[in-house]
């Protein structure tokens, strides 16, 4: 029973984050895309993770940005200084993620991308994550 619950509440949460994505008109884009854009070095992206600081201690996609959605608001300088050709949002699974992209939208910043799947679904291919330094495990 627990089983069904938690992937009811997973199911009920990537239909907010699709609605949220929809609703702002923001495109996505997959996780392999955008793999092959980072190699490319064509475009500047800047991958951006407005999660908490503690879920982005426990792993982030690599060269990933950390402004929690909360605080992007009063920090929108530090994504613009950036001068990407694209800015990719992720969290958990979406929710914040749209906020975050309503955000930057409103601030002006254009060639915003939710990233599809988000962090549990790069998790769930078993792509690479990054720890910060001081985050990782001592032996």
């Amino acid at each position: 029973m627990t089983k069904w619950i938690a992937i009811l509440g997973m199911l009920l949460s990537l239909l907010v984050a699709a609605s949220l994505a929809i609703a702002g008109d923001v495109p996505t884009i997959a996780p392999d895309e955008l793999v092959v854009e980072l190699k490319s070095k064509q475009e500047k992206i800047l991958v951006l993770d407005v999660r908490s600081q503690k879920e982005y201690d426990s792993g982030h996609l690599p060269g990933a940005l950390h402004i929690p959605h909360d605080e992007l608001a009063s920090r929108i300088d530090e994504v613009k200084l950036q001068e990407a050709d694209k800015v990719v949002v992720y969290c958990e699974v979406g929710g914040r993620a749209g906020k975050a992209e309503a955000t930057l939208t409103e601030a002006g910043i254009e060639n915003v991308y939710d990233l599809e799947g988000h962090m549990r679904g790069w998790r769930a291919d078993k792509r690479p994550t990054k720890r910060p330094l001081s985050s990782a495990p001592k032996d």
